[in-house]
């Protein structure tokens, strides 16, 4: 696999750590060809899925395929409910977010990042306006994913991939996904 492996390679060699960086590469490895295996036997038409960014009450983004994290989608096996945002002042890839542009894009999985300094509940977020209103909503499909993890893709992009297609195919239910880093 080519994903971030010369990059893991690079810094590993720069810090005198190439036995760590190999056993990093192995992991990497592992965990992408074990969701290509996944993805291979998986029947049906792709999940949609909404990313919200709620880092703030007041300014709660819907983020399209341009946003940091959005690739994890694909790289999951899943679509983007909402492909590509514009609008004056938004952050790159994510407009505030609209209860009817919620509904309109009929996720069946909405996505929400985990940030360490602000408290989270998966309440808060059937609480968005539009998101109850959805089929993953009525559902209760909520994955609520650590924001380093979902948009760092350092050495744990393919863990973060694999985890998150599990969540998404495999689970259902609200899931959060801590950090590998950081889980005990």
């Amino acid at each position: 696999m080519w994903i971030k492996s010369w990059k893991i390679r690079t810094v590993a060699a720069a810090v005198g750590q190439v036995g760590r960086g190999e056993e990093l590469v192995r992991a990497l490895e592992r965990d992408l060809l074990a969701l290509r295996s996944k993805l291979l036997v998986r029947r049906g038409p792709e999940a949609r899925v909404l990313y919200l960014y709620p880092r703030d009450p007041r300014n709660t983004f819907v983020c399209g395929e341009e946003a940091s994290g959005a690739g994890l989608i694909a790289l999951a096996g899943a679509q983007n409910a909402v492909r590509r945002v514009a609008a004056p002042g938004a952050l790159r890839g994510c407009v505030n977010l609209s209860a009817e542009a919620v509904v309109a894009a009929r996720p069946d999985v909405i996505l929400v990042p985990v940030f360490p300094d602000q408290p989270f509940s998966f309440e808060a977020v059937l609480r968005l306006p539009g998101v109850a209103e959805t089929p993953a909503g009525r559902a209760g499909r909520i994955v609520a994913m650590d924001v380093t993890y979902l948009s760092g893709y350092g050495y744990t992009v393919g863990k973060g991939a694999l985890d998150l297609h599990e969540a998404i195919y495999e689970k259902g239910g609200q899931v959060l996904i801590p950090h590998p880093d950081l889980r005990r």
